[in-house]
């Protein structure tokens, strides 16, 4: 029914790069009086910020994308790395971005960067409260400082090491800015092929330690890789360290910061790991966020069934507790792909519709509404789903924005979304109120969904009184009334009572709906429900009604067919006697005589006598008259040239004579 109306390719794990934006979106909030009310919080429509850094402007998956505080405002703003260099998009808090080409270096062309090959990061590296750019490129590590007002001073060497040329590769090996030893600025950590490496900020000029090998441990050698494993750092006890975290082959390992180093690692829970629980990279994202409030980051993973979550104890984590059945696998949530770099370092998805499917679903464990307590905010098929967390843990799951996710179309409705670096999605605080706000990157625009700690709005009012108004054995036409003002659609759910509802959509102040290609004789049932950006109103009440049956079609009668009972032959022709024959249906030819010329003085009277030819009955036969004057004295039908008359007729014992006049 209807409505009417040869390759070389490294692959790059953007898992990690999603667990790092998400911990500086925590890192980098603001402090503020709570005033809102447990549970308060909502979204604004999505607004576009800017018209640039989109795949429209020639941005790809070769042209990482990332939040940061590059004017230490504390509002998040974009940092690009285009062809032409770094660019960097201000947040003005309100309303907009301003992208800028502020640096020629850390480029795809102004510096030959490749994200398949280097890693670019922002931190602040020096203490001053801006982030700052570090570039891990072929030769080692290159920074360049924030200098206030969204400018960047200029690219520094500052450690020759953790480069390509060094063996750093971006499928095996993980390189991160994070504060280890306590001081408020970023060190680097490496996790190589021996273990952990690290280099530290060493003052506010940006200045960084020769690297020192710190953990032993958490290596390709000691069998760590990133199709199965997650390294990362975080603060497990709460001394404003950050720790080393990996989540191994059976379970997960932490080796705590002491200032100077890493302690040991430790086994610290046998749970979310490859072979404790069959969690997997590849479908399972696991951050470490506090989200007790107590200072120190616990465990939130997305398993197959829903959101698990271990609390930090400071020296150990509690036993994994099931927090929400809902942002999991088994509820349709997925991670994606990675891209598929080719040898020139552009990116494709390796994919079609076919091969890949649909999307994929950015999820956050970040705080929407500074309340202190981190929520989980991601984007679903329908809707932008988030559960507030609170001293009891999560709360109810509610769809809270209808865009910017598959199903409102858009490049996010494409097999291409997949890879989400080729249209990001992103969560950070680009107001700096404390709450953090959701950030995507359209075809062509930046568009920005702020948080509030207000109550969310209601949805459209719902459409009343559905009714059938006409029907047919294949169709019927529906109704109902508009009580809203504000719909962007209503989605019609129609079918038959027991059976699978057929969602249909129609624009905004329509009222009517025609369905057909239904069948006969059928009881159908349909409801309507009004829909906008922010919502869905209650459904109408089921109305049903039957299709009429289908009228039979007349057998028609078929027509008699006219047939004579004989041929009555007058040969008028100057040219002499005729012989005549008939073919029957069986391709014999039979003599029924001749008709001597009545062409007698120059005329031929119609009186004169007639020969006749019988016909058998019921059958079609072909009739030829056969003058042997015309073809040198034969007498012989399969001659044309011979034949001065041909026809066919059908015999019919009580049909009229046939009357053939030959000239």
């Amino acid at each position: 029914m209807r409505i009417l109306q040869f390759r070389k390719f490294i692959r790059i794990h953007w898992v990690l790069l999603a667990l790092l934006l998400t911990a500086a979106a925590f890192f980098f909030k603001t402090e503020k009086t709570v005033t809102a009310q447990l549970g308060e919080q909502s979204f604004s429509a999505p607004v576009t910020w800017a018209n640039d850094l989109t795949r429209e402007q020639g941005w790809a998956p070769e042209h990482p994308r990332l939040l940061a505080d590059i004017n230490g405002d504390h509002k998040q703003d974009v940092v690009g790395f285009g062809n032409d260099g770094t660019w960097v998009a201000l947040s003005n808090g309100t309303s907009n971005f301003t992208p800028a080409l502020v640096l020629g270096d850390f480029g795809f062309h102004a510096g030959g960067w490749r994200a398949n090959l280097h890693e670019r990061a922002a931190g602040d590296v020096n203490g001053d409260h801006m982030d700052d750019i570090v570039g891990f490129g072929n030769a080692g590590v290159y920074r360049s400082l924030a200098t206030g007002n969204g400018a960047l001073g200029p690219v520094e060497f500052v450690v020759a090491d953790f480069g390509y040329d060094q063996g750093w590769r971006n499928d095996k090996h993980v390189r991160l800015l994070a504060d280890v030893n306590g001081d408020t600025r970023k060190d680097i950590v490496g996790f190589g092929t021996h273990g952990v490496w690290v280099s530290l900020s060493m003052s506010t000029n940006g200045d960084f330690s020769a690297p020192f090998f710190a953990v032993g441990d958490f290596g390709t050698l000691q069998g760590w890789n990133n199709v199965d494993h997650i390294r990362t750092t975080a603060d497990v006890n709460g001394d404003t360290k950050q720790d080393i975290v990996g989540f191994g082959d059976h379970g997960v390992w932490v080796a705590f910061a002491n200032g100077v180093g890493f302690d040991s690692p430790q086994l610290l829970l046998s749970e979310f790991a490859k072979f404790a629980g069959g969690w997997q990279v590849s479908r399972h994202p696991r951050v470490m966020a506090d989200v007790n409030k107590d200072t120190k980051d616990d465990i939130v993973g997305f398993g197959y069934d829903g959101i698990w979550v271990s609390y930090s104890t400071g020296t150990g984590f509690t036993a994994p507790v099931f927090a929400l059945a809902d942002f999991g696998y088994n509820q349709g949530w997925r991670v994606g792909k990675d891209p598929v770099f080719e040898d020139d370092g552009h990116a494709h998805t390796d994919c079609t519709e076919e091969t890949c499917g649909f999307g994929m679903n950015p999820r956050f464990v970040v705080d929407l509404n500074n309340d202190g307590y981190r929520d989980i905010v991601g984007f679903g098929s329908e809707a932008i789903y988030r559960s507030l967390g609170g001293p009891n843990g999560f709360g109810t799951v509610r769809p809270m924005i209808r865009d910017l996710v598959t199903e409102s179309a858009g490049p996010w409705g494409g097999f291409e979304d997949v890879v989400q670096s080729f249209f990001p999605r992103m969560a950070g605080d680009v107001t700096g109120d404390g709450m953090t706000d959701l950030i995507a990157f359209d075809r062509d625009v930046i568009k920005v969904v702020r948080s509030s700690d207000q109550p969310p709005q209601p949805p459209p009012n719902a459409p009343s009184n559905p009714r059938f108004t006409g029907k047919t054995a294949t169709s019927v036409s529906l109704a109902w009334d508009d009580n809203s003002n504000n719909e962007r659609r209503f989605f019609v759910y129609f079918g038959e009572p027991d059976g699978a509802k057929t969602r249909f959509t129609r624009p905004a102040n329509a009222t009517t709906a025609v369905i057909t290609d239904l069948e006969p004789n059928t009881r159908y049932c349909f409801t309507v429900q009004a829909e906008n950006v922010l919502g869905l109103s209650a459904e109408t009440r089921s109305v049903c009604d039957r299709t009429t049956p289908e009228v039979p079609t007349p057998t028609p009668t078929p027509p008699q067919q006219i047939g004579f009972k004989q041929i009555d032959v007058l040969n008028c022709s100057e040219g002499g006697t005729v012989n005549l024959w008939l073919l029957n249906a069986s391709g014999i030819w039979t003599s029924h005589g001749s008709a001597p010329s009545q062409f007698i003085n120059g005329s031929c009277l119609s009186t004169a006598p007639k020969k006749t030819v019988p016909l058998p009955d019921g059958q079609f036969v072909r009739f030829v008259a056969v003058q042997p004057s015309l073809c040198n004295g034969q007498n012989d039908p399969n001659i044309s040239s011979c034949r001065k008359a041909d026809q066919v007729v059908f015999g019919k014992a009580t049909g009229l004579p046939f009357f053939m006049r030959i000239d």
